[in-house]
Order: C-alpha cells, then structure tokens, then sequence
C-alpha cells in the first residue's frame, strides 16, 4: 500500500475554503488537497459520511478498526468516537458532516429512521452496489457546484433540497440492505452479547472499569464474556474496557484548561499516579506527553 496520511476531523473542519462549507450545517471535503498529518480522537456533534470512489481509507470507531475501500460509504452519528483515521496515497472520495440540526430538519421524528440509526451504530459501514454509488456521488457533486456558486441568490434552497435528496435516498440504501440481511443473516446469541457489550462499555466506561460490572450486566461470568469478545473480535473484553477508557482519557485530555487531576477524577481513578500508569501502559505516553503532543 501506498504511504497513508493521518487525517484529523478537527484540521479538516478548520482548514476548510469558503467553498467547502455552508454556515454551520454543511461541509463538504473530496480529500484532494493535503490535510494535517496531526490526528486527535474525536466524538463530532454531527452526522459524519465517507463515501470511498477510489483507495482505501481505515478508522477506529468506537475501537473497533474498519477499512473503507472502493465502492464502501461509512456513516457516523455523534456516538461514535473516532480514531486513527488514514488514508492510502491514492484515496479520493468524499467527507460530508451534516449538523445534527439540520439532520433534525430533514427526518424529523420518523420512526423508521429512529430505528434504522440504532442498527447504524453498530454497523456504520456500507457497501452500494455500482449504481448506487453512481447516484449518490452525482447528488454529492451537485452539493459541491453550488457550494461554489456564493452568488446564486437560491443557494440555500438547493443546497438543502440535494441534501435531503441525498439523505432519503442513502437511508432507503439502509432499509433495504437490512431487509436483506434480516432475510439472510440472524445475529447469533455471542454477536447479540458482543454489541450489548460495546454498548454498555460506552455509556459506563468513565465510572466502571471491572470487568465484573459489566458481566454482571449481562448475566453471566466474567470469564465467559472475556472467551465471548475474544472469540467474536479476536480482542478479550478487558482490552476492549481499556481502550474506551483510553479513548475517552484522550477526549478530556484534549480539552482546554482541564487539569490531569480533574481528568483522573472525571475517569473515577483512585488517584492521579493511577491515571497516569495506566495511560502510559496504553499509549505509551503520560497524559503530560500526550498533551503537549497534540498542542
């Protein structure tokens, strides 16, 4: 593969043109131009699309790794974490971040959209068939042209009309690939184990770090949901409970004016000699270095 650039949301968002953005709803990058090789772990406040037309891109989400290639779109909420994002030398494609407002504008409280964004959480990443990426891709440029045309008094209108276009047709892409995959593929009892897991771990990472909370969770022993993750992940589920506690040390450490003891505190650590052996075991940094690191 080809030398793989580190790609950060928060380098992207800042260093977008006048023409790549629409007030505070819309941003649209094709990757073309160089981006930061500087990397934070990130949770954006919005809907988060990477549509793949050719290379490969990989990420971490929600820690667990995911290579989107040809023909692929990811789709990320604001639960999602985000981490390690690179790209291969010859990737282009596109990044759409759409508000969670104007997200709200288009779908509104419709039921079928609710439930489809709970199966999107824990399988973001889609694979279209030839035509589908065709069509998507042809909306995604017409975004693009009148992102360009700051003069066109209807500006607005059509940026958000292609917009909704985009969204309703990408969301029926969703309804009926999982009609197929109900048809095709039931969850097994250790895969409906392993996303109860993974979702428990995001809502309590912070406050518990013993294994034996979450087994007692999911009725069972700590032993047995340690087998489970490592036989569906390949990644036993104490090292699933430290790499959220990691990514979330990283999100607090990255914000401004926060001390590392409130950071250790915020994370339920006994003490802040704790915290830091801990972080160093997992990055191989201290929360000091990591800090200066991303500054």
């Amino acid at each position: 593969m080809d030398m793989i650039h580190d790609i950060g949301f928060d380098s992207i968002i800042r260093s977008m043109a006048a023409n790549e953005s629409f007030g505070d709803d819309i941003v649209l990058s094709d990757f073309r131009r160089k981006i930061s090789r500087h990397m934070q772990t990130m949770r954006l406040d919005a809907v988060t699309i990477f549509i793949c037309q050719c290379g490969e891109i990989s990420i971490t989400v929600n820690y667990r790794r995911y290579s989107i290639k040809k023909g692929m779109l990811m789709q990320l909420t604001n639960r999602h974490v985000i981490d390690n994002i690179q790209k291969s030398a010859d990737f282009s494609g596109y990044l759409l971040i759409v508000s969670p407002k104007l997200i709200q504008s288009v779908f509104g409280d419709i039921p079928v959209v609710k439930k489809m964004s709970v199966n999107l959480y824990f399988q973001p990443l889609l694979e279209l068939a030839e035509e589908e990426m065709r069509y998507l891709v042809s909306i995604v440029t017409r975004i693009s042209k009148i992102l360009n045309a700051s003069a066109h008094p209807f500006r607005e209108y059509i940026l958000k009309g292609e917009l909704t276009v985009f969204l309703f047709e990408l969301m029926n892409i969703n309804l009926e690939r999982n009609k197929n995959d109900n048809l095709t593929h039931k969850p097994s009892r250790r895969e409906e184990t392993g996303n109860r897991f993974v979702s428990l771990i995001i809502d309590n990472c912070r406050e518990q770090h013993e294994l034996s909370f979450y087994a007692d969770e999911l009725n069972m022993t700590a032993g047995n949901l340690s087998r489970i993750m490592k036989t569906i992940s390949g990644k036993p589920a104490g090292k699933w409970i430290d790499g959220a506690l990691t990514t979330e040390a990283r999100l607090l450490l990255l914000k401004p004016n926060t001390s590392i003891q409130e950071v250790s505190e915020e994370l339920n650590f006994g003490d802040q000699s704790s915290f830091c052996k801990f972080f160093k075991k997992n990055t191989g940094l201290t929360p000091l270095e990591y800090r200066n690191r991303t500054e």
